[in-house]
């Protein structure tokens, strides 16, 4: 089977598009009468991209391990690479597979042959220096243009790019900009306050879109209004539109606010940051309604009104209440955690497989690290490149020790499940309601990563699952406060349960018909 792999960079000539690969690609196979397999790396992909960045690569060299590929056609060589780290690894698997390669039109590569492989690694490094040296170029250019007062990026609220490319002032938005540090300065409200009213007025940001706490936050910081343009560490001058004398009352204010939204909080949320919205990603933030003392947790997307995801929002005691007596107040997750961690041998010798694996591809990067190395001492390998191949490999190898540390976690977790059972119910075990608040928080914390809520069409029928901080599977749960139902999802099965017991132990689960 023959691989056709194509890549566009932003920088690449429309003569090197996507379509002319490919068809160039088809035309050698038709050509050669073979079959093909595409893999399309797509537009805007740099070749300069580690493997692991690049998925459509990554994807070839795992079949061209497996079998499935024994020939290459890439355009030319640049379409492979223009990193010789990356070069390196082809090369290297290539050889192993005996796999043929070609590009563009000319003949098949025999990289066992010491002159293409010579001649490739210098082109492999000129493409690789190619690639730096644009790079360094266009650094150059855009701080040579920011100097000169130039535009370069997005264009903050109350400037323009003249015609000949200089940040200048815009008056109509001048205005809008000044008016706004007025209103922060002279008011007692904090900035999301100040975003509500803005968005209530109708007055929206230059892309039509409302005013958000972070986008409002960030403009009153921009030390750009004061003539002070920040790019890369260095202050630039470039026109003022406020006074700093306001500017520093308002940086004041602001640091004395640390986002105030205007009101001082004083309640306090047991989940806050554990919880996800399951319909937009979004955090569930803990808010009191307006006119009533009722405390929710909130999908963040409604402060976005006419872009609010439509999660229903959930009663602050009824969720953490449901959370703390599942994880805290019953044996659930601690029978959960006897059953995942009993001895198992299949499953440590799968573990034990994975480690083994880990450790070849350890020692297949040191083998490389060390082949680079003689590489460069070879003269194939320039000296100024060697550092960072180094670094590269080291990160590989370091990843894959992580790796091995995680899996050996496992394994002695399972050996030692008695102890790690023991360890909980010590510490779980029969706590009840003695705890104060930040001890519970702080328990849940420790043993959840984060729950996700979703909310049917009915009001009150949520969808909650929890990701665990220890090593154990997701659960899925449904609850409903209308009927005041809790089920234990697992899919194929359903189990009614009652949280709320009021004994250590015994919370019992009923399959569901």
């Amino acid at each position: 089977m023959l691989a056709i792999y194509v890549r566009l960079s932003k920088e690449d000539e429309d003569s090197n598009s996507i379509e002319n690969q490919l068809r160039e690609g088809k035309e050698f196979a038709n050509t050669h009468n073979l079959n093909y397999k595409l893999y399309n790396e797509g537009e805007g992909v740099s070749g300069t991209l580690d493997i692991a960045q690049r998925p459509q690569l990554q994807l070839l060299m795992n079949e061209i391990n497996s079998g499935v590929i024994s020939s290459v056609w890439m355009r030319n060589q640049n379409r492979l690479d223009r990193n010789s780290l990356t070069f390196a690894f082809f090369v290297d698997i290539a050889k192993k597979n005996n796999i043929d390669v070609y590009f563009g039109s000319n003949e098949k590569l025999d990289f066992n042959n010491p002159t293409t492989l010579l001649t490739t690694s210098i082109l492999s490094n000129l493409n690789q220096y190619q690639a730096q040296l644009q790079s360094y170029q266009t650094k150059n250019v855009i701080l040579k243009n920011v100097s000169e007062g130039k535009v370069h990026g997005i264009i903050p609220l109350g400037y323009k790019k003249d015609d000949n490319g200089y940040m200048v002032i815009d008056e109509d938005e001048a205005k809008f900009v000044k008016e706004i540090f007025e209103l922060y300065k002279n008011s007692k409200d904090g900035v999301q306050l100040l975003c509500d009213k803005l968005n209530d007025e109708g007055r929206l940001t230059r892309n039509g879109n409302q005013w958000k706490n972070y986008v409002l936050w960030n403009l009153l910081h921009n030390s750009t209004y004061i003539g002070e343009r920040l790019f890369k560490n260095n202050i630039y001058d470039c026109p003022a539109i406020i006074d700093k004398e306001i500017f520093n009352s308002v940086q004041k204010k602001l640091n004395d606010s640390k986002l105030s939204t205007g009101k001082k909080v004083t309640y306090r949320y047991m989940l806050k940051g554990l919880l996800k919205c399951g319909k937009c990603g979004k955090n569930y933030n803990g808010r009191v309604r307006k006119n009533s003392t009722e405390k929710v947790y909130v999908c963040s997307s409604v402060r976005s009104r006419e872009k609010s995801c439509g999660n229903k929002r959930i009663k602050i005691d009824e969720i953490e209440n449901f959370i703390f007596q599942l994880i805290i107040n019953n044996s659930w997750l601690i029978d959960k955690i006897k059953d995942e961690y009993k001895h198992d041998d299949s499953k440590l010798n799968a573990l034990k497989a994975n480690i083994e694996t880990f450790n070849n591809n350890i020692e297949s990067y040191t083998k490389k690290k060390s082949k680079a190395i003689k590489m460069t001492i070879d003269g194939l390998i320039d000296e100024k490149d060697i550092k960072s191949i180094v670094l590269d490999f080291d990160s590989n190898i370091n990843a894959e020790k992580e790796k091995i540390k995680d899996m050996e976690k496992v394994i002695n977790n399972i050996k030692n499940s008695n102890h790690l059972i023991n360890d909980i119910e010590n510490e779980i075990g029969g706590l009840n309601q003695k705890l104060t608040f930040q001890e519970k928080k702080e328990l849940l914390h420790k043993y959840i990563n984060n729950i996700t809520i979703t909310s049917n069409k009915e009001n009150k029928v949520f969808h909650i699952k929890i990701d665990f901080a220890i090593d154990i599977k997701m659960e899925n749960f449904i609850i409903d406060y209308k009927y005041e139902n809790y089920i234990l999802d697992k899919g194929d099965n359903k189990f009614k349960f009652n949280p709320y017991q009021k004994q250590y132990g015994e919370a019992v689960f009923e399959l569901l018909d």
